[in-house]
């Protein structure tokens, strides 16, 4: 059994009387980009395909990327995240971590991808 832990900035429950009838929980928050980077993304329909994007590159990539180099701030608002699914949750809010049991990124591979690429080429942006 695979667990994942990452830091993370704010972490909400949103869980719906639907999802909560359902035996399920939702939460949403926000971490720095980093804590994405290796979690899986098994259970994803479509994966980010970095050796087909560097072969002719996409304009989505591109409009990400220019935005990480020139308008940060605005990169929360303009990309609608990583979504990650996983068995089992553990939630410490005092030291604001959280454990993901057999989790993997079911929408976001490709804003993961993007990021990932651009801090793997640029090591001191720590921002």
């Amino acid at each position: 059994m695979s667990t994942y832990k990452l830091k993370y900035h704010s972490l909400r429950n949103v869980t719906s009387p639907e999802d909560d009838r359902a035996g399920r929980t939702r939460r949403c928050g926000t971490a720095s980009a980093d804590q994405f980077f290796n979690i899986p993304d098994d259970d994803n329909v479509r994966e980010f395909l970095e050796e087909e994007v560097k072969k002719r590159g996409t304009r989505v990539n591109d409009a990400m990327r220019d935005t990480i180099e020139n308008e940060r701030d605005l990169f929360g608002i303009l990309n609608g995240g990583i979504t990650v699914t996983c068995r089992g949750v553990t939630v410490d809010d005092k030291s604001r971590t959280v454990t993901l049991t057999e989790s993997s990124i079911i929408n976001g591979s490709q804003t993961r991808g993007v990021l990932r690429k651009f801090f793997a080429e640029n090591p001191d942006d720590t921002e």
